[in-house]
């Protein structure tokens, strides 16, 4: 409690759920095909963790590959879409836009949609169009912190 850090004492969990993700995320890692991951009875963490284990830089090529493979433009979880449009908008991935689009006038969660209007906007000229002309269509439907974290991203002062 009076020191920084994780006691040395506490316990530690291990998750076989979580260890056989990153089985499959190291193979595709090093290589290996998006169909050989098995998604199977997958929940939100899992799908999660494979998201946020893929190296930020990924080649057009391969993010088709994941698509193509796992459906992730066309998930019916707002998580899992949000974790996967962030990847793509980091990797410039133009085919995601017409769903980005619709998945940003359609959901309004501020944690699920601030990332992805910062991702667009650290893309400089490429991404912040693509943000502002799609905040100006879904504004309307935001929540009032919504759009104010939002509008504060597109424009800080």
């Amino acid at each position: 409690v009076y020191q920084p850090g994780v006691p040395s004492n506490a316990v530690q969990v291990k998750s076989d759920t979580l260890a056989k993700v990153d089985a499959q995320l190291a193979a595709f890692n090093a290589g290996g095909p998006a169909s050989a991951i098995d998604t199977t009875g997958w929940q939100t963490q899992q799908w999660q963790r494979l998201l946020g284990g893929l190296p930020r830089q990924q080649s057009a090529a391969r993010l088709a590959e994941l698509d193509a493979a796992l459906k992730l433009t066309s998930s019916k979880n707002a998580y899992v879409q949000s974790a996967w449009f962030d990847l793509a908008i980091a990797n410039r991935y133009e085919p995601v836009i017409p769903a980005l689009e619709e998945y940003l006038t359609r959901v309004g969660r501020n944690l699920l949609v601030t990332p992805l209007y910062r991702g667009l906007k650290a893309q400089g000229e490429w991404g912040e169009p693509i943000a502002r002309r799609i905040f100006a269509k879904a504004k309307p439907g935001y929540h009032p912190v919504t759009v104010g974290a939002v509008t504060r991203i597109l424009d800080p002062k």
